[in-house]
Parts: C-alpha cells; structure tokens; sequence
C-alpha cells in the first residue's frame, strides 16, 4: 500500500513468474499487478466470478468506497460453491428420510 492506497496485487503466478527471471532479489513492487479487479460488497457473485475466470490473477479485490476490504479468489469462489451443494445435498437427504 502506498499510504491509505493499494498500489497493487502480488499474485502467486507473478511472484514465481519474478522469482524465475530475477531471482529471489525481485522487488515486489516489479512484480506486482497495478491493473486489478476492483468490486464492491453489493458487486454480483456471478459477474464478479465472469471477471476473476477473465483475469490471469483469479482474485479480485473488494472495496468499501476506497477502504480495502477483503479479496475474493477463484479458490474461494470454488469451496463456496462445494460447501453449499453439500448443505443441500443433507437438507434434501434429511427431508427424504422424514
């Protein structure tokens, strides 16, 4: 962060991209993406996905006006979805077996 700002976003796939040219003295602020996805708290879940599949980042971050306030990635977006099929899954198994 550069004062109250983000300035950017280290990916996995850019530092190990960094640490491959340069070595393990790579700056981050050379490696880092200055051109990430932005989305609010209201922001849809599905278009937010659309744009996280778009990007080769996989994550966007979540602002509250300009105050950072959290990161969703692909990861998250994908335990989300297994985690919800499953509640569903034992609400409809426990409904059958009433």
């Amino acid at each position: 962060m550069a004062g109250p700002a983000v300035a950017g976003l280290l990916t996995r796939q850019a530092m190990l991209k960094a640490m491959a040219a340069e070595g393990p003295e790579a700056y981050v602020a050379g490696a880092m993406d200055r051109e990430f996805i932005r989305v609010t708290p209201s922001s849809n879940l599905g278009d937010a996905v659309q744009q996280i599949a778009a990007s080769p980042g996989s994550c966007a971050l979540v602002f509250e006006d300009e105050r950072l306030v959290g990161m969703l990635t692909a990861e998250n977006v994908s335990e989300f979805l297994v985690l919800r099929e499953i509640g569903q899954a034992r609400e409809k198994s426990g409904e059958q077996e009433r």
